[in-house]
């Protein structure tokens, strides 16, 4: 018997411009300030007073299927510890080029065939785009929710707003970003060696309308919810890292400093890694991702590096962004070496192998565990107290 929480809100929106318009034709397209509201979605009825859900980034790759296999192994056997109510994923869900077609399901049915185990089968997904995703029609993404129970995206950017178990007059307030988008306001760096643009390979025409409402999108949301006393909690998430990624540092960066967001969950770089960024640090390297290396460590193949002694964080809420990268749920690990300088400050990067994060929130503290090993424990953890 399910006891009827307080209902998610989701308020959708849906962009414009894109090059391509075939998938989107078949929906109504909305515009930013619509806001439907979804009350369809009733979490897993729990005595605790904590909200709990899995955060995954970067997994769609069916060529690592076996690392996908383990990554719901590991939240399958925590599902079946502690009541979870969602999933939210980072972006890249379906390598190497989203879903390329309507017509041809077999790629994504495959990759959410793995979320079909007993304990989380019946858990929501709510998914943010990644580059890959945008790599051909996004917009089949939201589509795919017509065909997947499972797949809950409503549009490209979306809300997701829900009362908190242990006061329900509180609220977490989560915005889904398509930084494919928001990533091509200026122009996007790749990293050297690739080739191309990476707002043309994301079929994105820098600064475009699209582009433009989604930012007035965003920044009319975050100056909303900063200023509502009722918001415990107010995060973003997205697939580009924004302390990060250099368009993201010059664009975006800035708003959610100035609005004092909690926390940025992204994925992007195929690995796990904390950092935060004080709301009135200034940026070190303008204009790119990275600084001079600090420790050139590739022929040693660390796979993991730690800049603090303990493996378990305390912070107030109020003094920094929090970014939580979830970039190693089933692509191939990348390397971390050689390391390098970077904005803000990094706690902890980690590509030892592929895991998720669990994230636990009441109306005083938000919780966030790194997961790589099926025996349930976490490699790090992250608490900021309201207290």
């Amino acid at each position: 018997m399910f006891i009827k929480l307080l209902p998610l809100v989701v308020a959708l929106c849906a962009c414009f411009g894109s090059s391509y318009s075939s998938a989107r034709d078949q929906k109504k397209t909305l515009k930013y300030s619509d806001s439907p509201k979804w009350e369809n979605f009733i979490p897993h009825s729990s005595k605790e007073q904590v909200q709990r859900f899995f955060a995954i980034g970067d997994f769609g790759d069916y060529k690592s299927k076996e690392n996908i296999d383990a990554m719901t192994d590991i939240m399958n056997k925590l599902a079946a510890k502690d009541q979870y109510d969602f999933i939210t994923t980072m972006g890249d869900n379906f390598y190497p080029n989203g879903i390329e077609s309507m017509n041809d399901l077999d790629l994504p049915d495959k990759i959410m065939s793995f979320f079909q185990k007993g304990n989380i089968r019946n858990l929501k997904m709510f998914p943010t785009l990644g580059n890959h995703d945008c790599f051909s029609d996004y917009y089949n993404q939201v589509l795919y929710s017509d065909y997947n129970k499972q797949w809950e995206m409503e549009s490209d950017y979306y809300e997701l707003k829900y009362n908190l178990k242990d006061d329900p007059s509180k609220y977490l307030v989560m915005l889904m970003t398509n930084t494919c988008l928001l990533a091509c306001n200026t122009a996007f760096k790749l990293e050297p060696g690739e080739n191309g643009s990476g707002c043309d390979e994301m079929n994105v025409d820098i600064g475009n309308e699209s582009v433009q409402i989604h930012y007035q999108w965003l920044e009319n949301k975050l100056k909303k919810y900063s200023k509502d006393p009722d918001v415990a909690w107010l995060g973003v998430v997205g697939h580009h890292p924004p302390i990060l990624e250099a368009s993201l540092k010059n664009d975006m960066l800035p708003l959610l400093q100035k609005y004092k967001v909690d926390f940025f969950l992204a994925g992007h770089k195929h690995q796990f890694e904390y950092a935060n960024i004080d709301y009135d640090e200034e940026i070190r390297f303008p204009g790119k991702d990275r600084g001079p290396v600090l420790k050139d460590c590739k022929k040693k193949k660390v796979k993991e590096i730690i800049n603090t002694e303990s493996r378990e964080q305390y912070f107030v809420k109020g003094k920094e962004l929090h970014q939580f990268m979830i970039g190693g749920s089933g692509r191939k690990m990348k390397n971390i070496c050689p390391y390098k300088d970077q904005d803000g400050h990094v706690y902890i990067q980690n590509a030892q192998k592929n895991g998720l994060a669990t994230i636990e929130v009441d109306s005083k503290n938000f919780n966030v565990k790194y997961h790589n090993d099926g025996d349930l424990s976490h490699f790090y953890s992250v608490t900021i107290s309201s207290e």
